[in-house]
């Protein structure tokens, strides 16, 4: 069995090493849920009346940046892309 892969960048796709292509899927996974988390912060400020948007992105900045939101975060997503690679490895056989 080949340890390459393809990963889908845009309308290309590259041969890759598996491992990298778990690092990428977490990394945008992290990403993607920080970004969720920004829309929700920086909509609650406005609709509230609490603060402009501007405020919003400093909390949210503030929020992020804190190591145990960044580390759970981080770990949420690999061990999720870790767990539906496995599952995904099981229905091939």
């Amino acid at each position: 069995m080949s340890d390459r892969t393809m990963l889908a960048v845009g309308s290309n796709r590259l041969s890759v090493p598996r491992g990298l292509k778990r690092i990428v899927q977490a990394a945008t996974a992290a990403a993607l849920t920080a970004a969720v988390v920004f829309v929700v912060i920086v909509v609650n400020g406005v609709l509230l009346g609490r603060g402009s948007s501007v405020q919003g992105f400093h909390t949210w900045l503030a929020f992020i940046g804190r190591g145990d939101v960044l580390g759970m975060t981080l770990l949420t997503a690999i061990v999720t892309t870790l767990y539906l690679a496995w599952e995904r490895s099981r229905e091939k056989r």
